[in-house]
């Protein structure tokens, strides 16, 4: 029973962080693991999109922020992220 339960603690975060579909990019952090990709993609300077992602734990909140290094800044507007379900998340402009 104890290696059962070893096992579906292991299991258990991989199946969580999916974002269906393919094609999602990888950032590992620390403590977390963020899938992601952007619709439309590929993404061409100044347009707008759509952000999926994916967070593995699920946070108990998320925000969206993009640094432009050549402005010293992040983005103008705030986008709303909106939760799907299952620690998936949409970011809109």
């Amino acid at each position: 029973m104890r290696a059962l339960l070893v096992a579906l603690l292991v299991v258990a975060p991989a199946t969580a962080c999916e974002l269906p579909g393919g094609d999602a990019q990888k950032i590992q952090a620390t403590h977390y693991l963020v899938l992601y990709r952007t619709q439309p993609a590929p993404l061409k300077v100044g347009q707008h999109f759509a952000l999926e992602f994916a967070v593995c734990p699920t946070p108990q909140s998320v925000r969206v922020d993009a640094w432009m290094p050549e402005h010293r800044h992040g983005m103008n507007y705030r986008p709303t992220v909106t939760g799907t379900g299952e620690g998936r998340y949409k970011a809109d402009s």
